[in-house]
């Protein structure tokens, strides 16, 4: 939330599976937004809810049941993973990320489903012209 570089240091900012784990997402894309050239790119990668009700079904059985009972196991401790499984039940929404993206100050804020929808990409754009 708060790097260490000039501003417009960078042509592309990525993040993945870390945003989710940020206290302020909100000012971590401002951030991002200010480390990145006009005309830079950034790109979030993280989980998320297929939209189909089968393959939503098959994500919350293992991200919500078996992959704590897996942690449990390996790591002999009860709450192993159980952080993993909550930060992923409380993650933005495909439409809620982009609607912050854009309110950060980024234009073109889109995204691309992957895996079927147990993943996304989003992608922002610091305006060409964007001057700070």
């Amino acid at each position: 939330m708060d790097l260490r570089f000039p501003d417009a240091s960078f042509d592309v900012v990525t993040i993945g599976f870390g945003l989710r784990n940020v206290a302020d997402r909100g000012q971590a894309l401002r951030e991002f937004r200010r480390v990145l050239r006009p005309g830079g790119r950034l790109m979030v990668l993280d989980f998320s809810t297929p939209n189909s009700k089968v393959l939503k079904a098959v994500h919350d059985l293992f991200y919500f049941v078996l992959m704590p009972r897996v942690g449990r196991a390996v790591a002999w401790h009860r709450d192993a993973h159980h952080y993993t499984a909550d930060s992923i039940r409380t993650w933005l929404s495909r439409d809620e990320l982009s609607k912050m993206m854009l309110e950060a100050g980024f234009v073109d804020a889109r995204y691309n489903s992957l895996s079927t929808g147990f993943g996304t990409v989003h992608f922002g754009l610091r305006a060409a012209t964007d001057l700070q």
